[in-house]
């Protein structure tokens, strides 16, 4: 009886065994799935046993398995895989040897690996202007259809954006660029350029800034060197940090009508002394003259208008002795013809001349009869004559 019993009880334990070997661990699934790493989930249904995961290329045969790891209980087990390729697609499995019983694997479940998100630079801001600028970027889509724009506004939270361009999706860096404007002169105004791929993956370029242009400013300074037909005109441009050319306007009024501009374009954000000799100016004349600066997107700055006046061209004529041996009356003769006007001016001083006209009269002939009513008052007096 006993016997019976025995062999009774070991047929149950034998079907109970082979119940258990019959029953596989289970693969639940990957999660934290990222461009190259995921983090494999299965269930293990017997205690005592060394588990691993088999994972590969979905379209492939071959199999990598993660380490091997003894777990004393039943449950849950993960494991993190890496190095994997961004947007490709794999498969994977749970497996567990059971101490006492023969391996058993899991069913096969596949996951895709996040594709890799754009890629954003931000370049230098070109062609600004008073109230803007063109914004420039690249983005490489990275092989996922992708769009890029650009961030901007007078902070680096930026408030207005571009609209969005189509990139395609390629795997070179796409040049981007947008104008934008409606900013007061002078605006520091920040950017950066955006990227953003069909899977909603964003990526940011760094924070760039331009500064609106704003005028140059010029400052005219008195003229020197005045002579009779030549003069050295003075002054200061601040290009204000545009490109700029340094001019000086001169003319006999205020509406100038003759200028010169610099060659040399300035640059930078201090004043810079600029000075020429005008050279072939008319004797006796009274010339306007002021300094002025236009920078590379026509944008005038002017300085005050100054005034210069050049000698006569006649050099003095006569000069008294002094006043114990002077004589208030003489002549000259010249050689310019019967009933030309001419004027009579006198200085006391040639080191630094200034010429006072005494007198208007037309030529009789060639000589003038002259009388100073005032040469008693000056210990020296000069003259000279000179004709309009």
């Amino acid at each position: 009886m006993s016997r019976i019993l025995l062999s009774a009880f070991i047929a149950i334990w034998a079907l109970s065994c082979s119940k258990v070997r019959a029953q596989s661990p289970q693969t639940i699934g990957a999660a934290n799935i990222t461009v190259n790493s995921a983090s494999l989930l299965g269930y293990i249904i017997t205690s005592g046993s060394t588990v691993f995961f088999e994972y590969g290329l979905a379209n492939s045969s071959l199999v990598n398995s993660t380490t091997h790891v003894h777990i004393s209980n039943t449950g849950t087990h993960q494991a993190l895989i890496y190095n994997l390729t961004p947007k490709t697609k794999y498969r994977f499995r749970i497996v567990e040897y059971p101490d006492y019983y023969s391996p058993s694997a899991g069913s096969f479940l596949t996951f895709t690996t996040a594709s890799l998100p754009p890629t954003t630079t931000t370049r230098l801001a070109s062609y600004i202007n008073s109230d803007g600028a063109t914004l420039n970027g690249t983005v490489n889509p990275n092989g996922t259809k992708s769009y890029g724009y650009f961030e901007f506004g007078t902070t680096s939270s930026y408030g207005s954006k571009t609209p969005q361009v189509n990139l395609y999706s390629g795997t070179n860096a796409v040049a981007i660029f947008q104008t934008v404007g409606g900013f007061n002169s002078g605006t520091i105004c920040h950017f950066r350029a955006v990227g953003v791929n069909s899977n909603l993956q964003y990526s940011y370029g760094r924070d760039f800034t331009f500064t609106c242009a704003v005028p140059p400013v010029a400052t005219t300074i008195a003229a020197s060197g005045v002579g009779n037909s030549m003069a050295t005109l003075h002054g200061t441009v601040n290009p204000k940090g545009t490109s700029t050319s340094a001019i000086f306007e001169y003319g006999l009024t205020t509406g100038y009508g003759s200028k010169i501009t610099n060659a040399t374009a300035l640059t930078g954000n201090s004043a810079i002394v600029q000075q020429i000799t005008l050279t072939g100016l008319k004797s006796s004349s009274t010339y306007h003259f002021r300094m002025a600066g236009r920078n590379n997107i026509s944008q005038y700055g002017y300085g005050a208008d100054l005034i210069f006046t050049t000698a006569c061209t006649n050099t003095p004529m006569f000069s008294t002795m002094p006043a114990d041996q002077g004589t208030n009356n003489f002549g000259f003769s010249v050689n310019w013809g019967s009933g030309r006007m001419v004027i009579v001016d006198a200085c006391t001083n040639l080191a630094n001349p200034i010429w006072i006209p005494l007198q208007t009269n037309t030529l009789i002939g060639n000589s003038l009869d002259f009388n100073d009513p005032k040469w008693t008052n000056y210990i020296g007096r000069f003259y000279r004559i000179r004709s309009p």
